[in-house]
This record gives structure tokens, C-alpha cells and sequence, in this order.
């Protein structure tokens, strides 16, 4: 195995971005087909979906930001929900610009954000992945990236059409930061590639504590390197 001594790329390319938007929107062809067949009946892929647009509604409303009981399910005690909002923001930033040019409602706006966002992300995760793959085996790796996070079971799950799903945040934020952390180990690394991992990172445990599967295990081998490495 020969050692990079010159920096990996780091643009992807239109082709490549084309592929990834092509093999998810097969992915999500093929689960309308199936188990997301509701979709086509107007309605989303499952009742956390509907619960985290009403989350959002409420926010949209006025509702307070460390907000975590949701008065219109379970009344009159309502519904304890500790979810966090970088989804909610990602969600609601979208539906306010649907709002004020194509004068939808609150309500309709979120809803086609909603359908919408967790195939965009799955997109950006499978490039983010690429650009990862990219750092240790320039060529047809990133290719290869951009099928298996296309394709992974989970991701294709969790970031399907219809289901506004913390879980397709948090795969995104994993993506970026384990590439980052490939970067940031190589001879060449350095700290911005470091610090990319660390605000992915964060941000990924900040999406959702599920996050820390990866994120564990990750820091555990960065502060072996750091022990073990002869230049720290």
C-alpha cells in the first residue's frame, strides 16, 4: 500500500453528483412501489413524520425553541417530545421561502418540505461519503461510495420520500465526519480537516444521541493516533 504524500481532492464533480441523484431517486422509485406506496395517497410514511411537521407548525407559530410538550396529540396533558431542531430548521428555512413565492400556507409548505428533505439529504450523504472515499483511493471510489450509502438498507429507510426523519440528518453528519477524520489522519492532514470532523461531529450528536455509535469508536482511534503517532 503506498502512502499519499500530496493532498487528496476534494471536488466531486457534476457526473458524480448526477449519479447520486439518480441512484436515490431509483432507491425511492422503487420504495414507492412498496412498503411507501401511501405516499402516492397523499399521505406521509409514517405518524413521526406528521408528529415532527406539527413540531415545526409550532415552532412556525411562536411556539418557544426548548419547547417539548405538544399539546395537540394526547390532550389535555399533551405529548412530551425531546427531539432537537437542527431538522426543525432545515425544514422550516425551505417552507418560509415556499410561503412568500408560491403563497402556500404554513401548513402546505411544510408539508412539501417535509416529503421532500430526507432524499436531499440522503443525496448530500452519499457525496459526502464519495468525498471521503476519495481521500484514500482517488478514481473509482467515490463511485463506489456513492452506490453503497445510495443503496444501504438503513439510509435508504430512513431518508425515503414522505418521512421528515432526524435519522437522514444524522447519517449526512456521520458522513462528513468520518471523512473528514480519513482526511484529517492522512500525512498531509491538517487541523481544518480536524475541525470539519468536529463540528460534524457535534452536530451529529447534537441531531440525535444515536450518533455516538459512530462517533465513539472514531474519537477512541483519533486519540489512539494521537498517543501512538511520532508527530502527535
Amino acid at each position: 500500500m503506498t502512502t499519499r504524500t500530496d493532498d487528496p481532492p476534494s471536488r466531486l464533480g457534476l457526473p458524480l453528483v448526477l449519479f447520486a441523484v439518480l441512484l436515490v431517486g431509483l432507491v425511492n422509485l422503487g420504495e414507492l412501489a412498496g412498503w411507501n406506496a401511501m405516499l402516492l395517497q397523499g399521505r406521509l410514511a409514517d405518524a413521526d413524520g406528521y408528529l415532527r411537521l406539527v413540531r415545526v407548525l409550532e415552532l412556525r407559530q411562536g411556539s418557544p425553541w426548548f419547547e417539548d410538550l405538544t399539546m395537540r396529540l394526547a390532550p389535555p396533558e399533551g405529548l412530551v417530545n425531546q427531539w432537537t431542531r437542527p431538522l426543525d430548521i432545515l425544514i422550516l428555512l425551505p417552507a418560509l421561502v415556499l410561503e412568500r413565492i408560491a403563497g402556500l400556507s404554513a401548513p402546505d409548505a411544510l408539508f412539501v418540505v417535509g416529503v421532500a428533505i430526507s432524499p436531499v439529504l440522503h443525496v448530500a450523504a452519499a457525496l459526502a461519503a464519495a468525498w471521503g472515499a476519495q481521500a484514500i483511493w482517488p478514481g473509482r471510489a467515490p463511485w463506489y461510495a456513492v452506490l453503497f450509502m445510495a443503496g444501504a438498507p438503513a439510509a435508504a429507510t430512513y431518508s425515503a420520500l414522505g418521512r421528515p426523519d432526524h435519522h437522514a440528518l444524522i447519517i449526512l453528519l456521520l458522513a462528513i465526519g468520518l471523512g473528514a477524520v480519513l482526511r484529517a489522519v492522512l500525512p498531509t492532514g491538517g487541523a481544518r480537516s480536524a475541525i470539519v470532523a468536529g463540528m460534524a461531529f457535534g452536530a451529529g450528536l447534537w441531531a440525535g444521541p444515536e450518533a455516538l455509535i459512530v462517533i465513539a469508536p472514531a474519537l477512541l482511534a483519533l486519540g489512539i493516533i494521537a498517543i501512538i503517532a511520532e508527530d502527535g
